[in-house]
């Protein structure tokens, strides 16, 4: 890249950034909206917890769908789509009277939210980087923990000073449109995007002069050939990639569902507390995601998923054996920068070991996979606690899971380059 670029380059990961916090954030509306709406409207705690099932289910479903979308127009069409959408479904959720359109109108939200998020900001910062990968993806991730800091007790304390749920979803329709507009105006979804018309020598190589340059720092494989999806996943390295980032997907839904009733009802802890504790966890990810990402462009992103999958089960051992505060928060911090580095790392061993061109798609697959595992978390964690009477048997098998987890992405060397993998 030139100095051009390279300056270019920072303005693209501030406003991928920005773009990912404030989606992140308006999404993290509606579980503080949709109770307040249910209370209004007279639905059932089953009636709108519907929605999130749907949610759950639509952003495994279509991530192979978004990702297709993102390698076909690029991530900046897949931004502005998507942050159109949001922008569009929040605003009709102020007019909504029937549970029936909640559920339609969270589909809108879901479908946008996957378009503008996680597979759109990997290909770009893919298409950007390479000896800084990891670490610029790790910051344009933590947007989303920001954002559900920030934008959650906002959306929260409009509610309470309107009076009324009903503008707050126009504030976050508002709020929605700035990803949309800086993806017409600022980002670009390539450093030959910002060349001058007529510099035909230079298209194309921007990237792979950065790569000859550090590709090779701190031993870090990264691929030189651009797989396609189909012979990606055929490789042992994606499934078990996949199985172990299903793995963490699965332990923090158990944890997400069941840790308050779990610190309340067997360790006797006050309500308030265990709710502030399930909040910090998601604090303490961004953590997680800054470090990863910087760990993961000087150690093999394998190596550092492993340990954190094992940090998780750590926290979880620290969980049914500790009974103090103490043990309490150190369970929050590790558990949430373990899940909030995969988070991060995943998508980057997806970049490193089958390129850019693709890695959206690939990834979407892989996705698949995760969301799938994950949604078992909170039903088999509950089952064992509905036939035991207790919830330890269910966390001593999650505290065994991050084991396999951690040994299956250990094992998940890189996968041989085929000539039918290039373009």
């Amino acid at each position: 890249m030139d100095k051009h670029e390279k300056k270019y380059g920072y303005i693209i990961v501030g406003s991928a950034f920005v773009a990912y916090l404030v989606v992140a954030g308006t999404y993290y509306g509606l579980p503080v909206l949709v109770p307040v709406m249910a209370a209004d409207l007279g639905w059932s705690a089953t009636a709108f917890g519907g929605a999130f099932t749907i949610l759950g289910l639509l952003l495994g479903a279509s991530a192979p769908l978004v990702g297709k979308v993102v390698v076909r127009f690029g991530p900046r069409a897949a931004i502005l789509m998507g942050s159109l959408l949001m922008t569009a479904a929040l605003s009709l959720l102020s007019r909504t009277r029937a549970i029936w359109e909640l559920y339609l109108l969270v589909i809108g939200v879901g479908l946008g939210f996957g378009l503008a998020t996680m597979l759109p900001m990997q290909q770009l910062i893919g298409n950007w980087f390479v000896a800084r990968r990891s670490t610029f993806l790790g910051v344009v991730l933590s947007g989303a923990g920001l954002g559900g800091m920030v934008i959650a007790p906002l959306t929260s304390s409009l509610e309470g000073a309107l009076a009324s749920w009903r503008p707050v979803w126009l504030v976050l329709a508002g709020l929605a449109v700035l990803p949309a507009l800086l993806a017409l105006f600022v980002i670009k979804n390539r450093p030959e995007d910002v060349r001058p018309r007529g510099n035909a020598a230079a298209q194309g190589h921007g990237q792979e002069a950065d790569r000859s340059a550090s590709g090779g720092r701190g031993g870090v494989y990264r691929s030189e050939h651009a797989w396609e999806m189909k012979m990606a996943i055929r490789t042992r390295a994606f499934w078990l990639l996949a199985s172990a980032g299903g793995i963490m997907f699965f332990l923090l839904q158990g944890v997400m569902a069941h840790q308050v009733a779990y610190l309340v009802e067997e360790i006797g802890i006050e309500l308030t507390v265990a709710a502030s504790a399930l909040g910090l966890i998601a604090g303490s990810s961004v953590l997680g995601r800054l470090g990863s990402g910087w760990l993961g462009d000087r150690i093999e992103p394998r190596l550092v998923i492993a340990g954190l999958l094992l940090l998780m089960s750590s926290s979880l051992v620290l969980l049914l054996t500790g009974g103090s505060l103490v043990t309490l928060y150190l369970y929050v911090a590790f558990f949430g920068i373990g899940y909030g580095g995969i988070l991060v790392l995943a998508p980057g061993m997806v970049l490193n070991y089958y390129g850019p061109a693709h890695s959206a798609a690939i990834m979407g697959v892989a996705m698949l996979t995760m969301m799938f595992l994950g949604a078992l978390g909170g039903v088999v964690v509950g089952g064992i606690r509905d036939t035991l009477g207790t919830y330890v048997p269910a966390f001593v098998l999650m505290v065994g899971l991050g084991v396999v987890g951690a040994l299956a992405v250990f094992l998940a060397r890189p996968p041989a380059p085929r000539v039918d993998a290039t373009q």
